[in-house]
């Protein structure tokens, strides 16, 4: 139903998911996975109220997947605690025509081409990625005509570009280290 809740009870590599309405994907408490060979690994493609949220899932393209995540349309994106690797596009992508929302937070991606790359052409579209973590990619994050926030974000061993703003704007916040050496 739309606004409900899939929270996965055994762990196991799902397959692929398509998303029509607003809901919620939980792996809370146990390994959460989907396996994505040769094919997206989540498309959002909802309607403009609905608001989509993936949490403590992992991922995986198995090294041949498209985009790990593909976000066509939807009020708003949440990808939390998450886990995407193994793909040969993007981590995730943002395609949006209408206006939405993306915010990713204590996510890491790695060994895909693009780590996360906004190109939404709606007139409002804000991209958050706050403690995301972007490793051994081409481009770690992307922004294409639109404004790409990154705060307190870890880019490492990426072999090309670590922020790219190609007609948008990525501004960077640094949060200072709060932890004892």
């Amino acid at each position: 139903a739309a606004g409900g809740e899939i929270s996965v009870l055994d762990p196991g590599g799902y397959g692929a998911v398509t998303i029509t309405k607003g809901m919620t994907i939980s792996g809370d408490g146990t390994l959460a996975s989907i396996l994505a060979s040769l094919t997206n690994g989540i498309i959002v493609n909802a309607p403009d109220t609905a608001r989509v949220v993936l949490r403590n899932l992992s991922i995986h393209g198995g090294g041949n997947g498209l985009d790990g995540i593909r976000y066509l349309a939807g009020g708003s994106l949440v990808v939390e605690q998450c886990t995407i690797e193994g793909f040969t596009g993007q981590g995730i992508e943002v395609l949006s025509t209408t206006p939405g929302s993306l915010l990713e937070k204590d996510t890491s991606i790695r060994g895909v081409l693009t780590g996360v790359q906004v190109d939404a052409t709606a007139a409002r579209f804000p991209a958050v990625l706050s403690r995301v973590t972007i490793t051994g990619t081409t481009d770690a994050v992307r922004s294409v005509a639109r404004t790409l926030q990154v705060v307190g974000s870890t880019l490492s061993s990426n072999s090309g570009t670590a922020v790219l703003a190609e007609g948008g704007t990525i501004p960077w916040l640094v949060l200072p280290y709060a932890g004892r050496m």
